[in-house]
């Protein structure tokens, strides 16, 4: 992965808290039928993670690499 260390970490964190926070978040996309993928983009953007920083060095796809493995999704 292209994302340093440190703005992992915070994004992990953030992710995360964002998944504390709504329970059963993962089972209602599967029920719903809505990818992984959004799925993923959904919890960063509830995560009101500050994006800015990652799009001076990474572009969607390397953001979505970090999602995925921190969600464990495919």
């Amino acid at each position: 992965m292209k994302i340093t260390i440190d703005d992992y970490s915070k994004l992990e964190d953030l992710i995360n808290q964002t998944i504390e926070a709504f329970p059963g978040i993962k089972e209602s996309y599967q029920d719903r039928q809505l990818s992984d993928e959004r799925l993923r983009w959904d919890l960063l953007h509830l995560s009101r993670f500050n994006t800015n920083a990652l799009y001076e060095y990474l572009n969607d796809d390397h953001i979505d690499t970090a999602l995925r493995k921190i969600t464990n999704t495919k």
